[in-house]
């Protein structure tokens, strides 16, 4: 999988079970209400999040595209996308969205702790 360009977009990622919630149109940061922040780390921040057309709960992990290309870690994210996409195994998180915006990389995921 080749690195993302400014401007271009990730399309759903479906849960191991190959489901996809419905949304109207491409999914972005504003399908979402933002809660309160979870964690931070070196790379990314982690916001407890509730998807508005279906009320769901979900753990928001983004990652600004300007610090990952910084540091070179374009492929590490692109591998723990694929990863997490294709993962079913009940200690690892399922991935259920992959979305960017002109700034930012998101990936919402289960939320057990919101």
């Amino acid at each position: 999988m080749a690195p993302l360009r400014d401007g271009e977009r990730l399309e759903v990622v479906t849960s191991g079970k190959g489901q996809v919630e419905p949304v109207s149109g491409p999914l972005s940061p504003a399908h979402f209400s933002y809660l309160k922040v979870l964690g931070k780390g070196g790379n990314a921040r982690v916001l407890a999040a509730r998807k508005k057309d279906s009320g769901q709960l979900y753990a928001v992990k983004v990652m600004t595209k300007r610090q990952v290309q910084r540091e070179d870690k374009v492929e590490n994210v692109l591998a723990e996308r694929r990863i997490l996409a294709i993962a079913a195994h009940p200690f690892v998180v399922k991935l259920h969205y992959a979305f960017q915006s002109v700034i930012s990389l998101c990936s919402p995921q289960s939320c057990t702790s919101c």
